[in-house]
């Protein structure tokens, strides 16, 4: 980009939406656009992030391509699982890479990044490619961590950056920091009502009433969670499996009226209603 980046260490603006944690954050040539986090987890266990990206501005001709870096705020004892996958989307040919875990990052955000509060401390990857974002449209982050045995409230926080010269505060600084989350709160807690919280999580269908486009919004990242649609009959309409926390569902093929839309999982069923107009 042509104009240098001045970084704040402060964000903006914040927006923490049901049980996601989607955080929209200004400043730079990319804006962490959202980043999704289970609320509860349980000890000894894996869960998945991501974080989505897009750019600051319209034009981005005139980015700069770098080494990406990410960083995060993690409890001791908190695992990052390695060779995290990301992927950045434009005009032109997607590209797909790694990040890896880099002692020099670690070294920079302990020196230039928010200071980790008693009993955390910072995890730091760096791409193993140089990331093309000239003409990019979106990017994608997603990585898994791994608590330990501990029970609490417990938080993360999310960094990205790069080595581009362009925005650095001192060219002599080794890499700098483009955009960053609030801290997110995590609770790990092995009670029972935890082991079955999926049938409490919050949800979304919109819009409701819909003209056939609707989208569904699930606190988790969890894979196969099937999706139905019956009429007021009890006969099924469509059917299919979630991955996603936002999915995307076409039911312009129904006829205008009411239907019952439910979300299964190993054999508890939630639903609600959906109206199309």
């Amino acid at each position: 980009m042509k104009k240098k980046f001045t970084f704040s260490k402060g964000i903006r603006s914040s927006l923490i939406v049901f049980f996601l944690g989607i955080i929209l954050i200004t400043g730079g040539c990319y804006l962490i656009d959202y980043i999704v986090q289970p609320v509860v987890v349980r000890p000894n266990s894996a869960f998945n992030v991501k974080i989505a990206i897009k750019p600051d501005v319209e034009n981005t001709e005139d980015y700069e391509s770098g080494t990406g870096i990410l960083g995060i705020i993690l409890p001791e004892g908190w695992i990052v699982k390695d060779s995290i996958a990301y992927s950045v989307s434009g005009s032109g040919s997607d590209q797909v890479g790694v990040f890896c875990s880099d002692a020099g990052v670690v070294s920079f955000l302990n020196s230039y990044a928010t200071q980790p509060p008693s009993g955390y401390r910072w995890w730091g990857a760096k791409s193993n490619d140089v990331i093309d974002l000239r003409n990019y449209k979106s990017g994608v982050v997603n990585l898994t961590i791994l608590t330990n045995e501990k029970l609490g409230k417990f938080k993360t926080k999310y960094i990205l950056g790069d080595d581009n010269d362009w925005n650095k505060q001192k060219l002599e600084d080794q890499f700098t920091i483009m955009a960053q989350s609030d801290f997110m709160p995590i609770t790990v807690d092995f009670t029972e009502s935890t082991v079955n919280s999926w049938i409490n999580e919050v949800w979304e269908v919109y819009p409701n009433p819909s003209e056939g486009q609707i989208y569904i919004r699930q606190a988790s990242l969890t894979d196969g969670i099937v999706m139905k649609v019956y009429d007021l009959n009890g006969k099924l309409q469509k059917s299919g499996v979630l991955r996603e926390s936002l999915n995307s569902v076409d039911l312009s093929f129904l006829s205008k009226g009411m239907y019952i839309i439910s979300l299964e999982k190993d054999g508890e069923v939630k639903s609600k209603q959906l109206v199309i107009k």
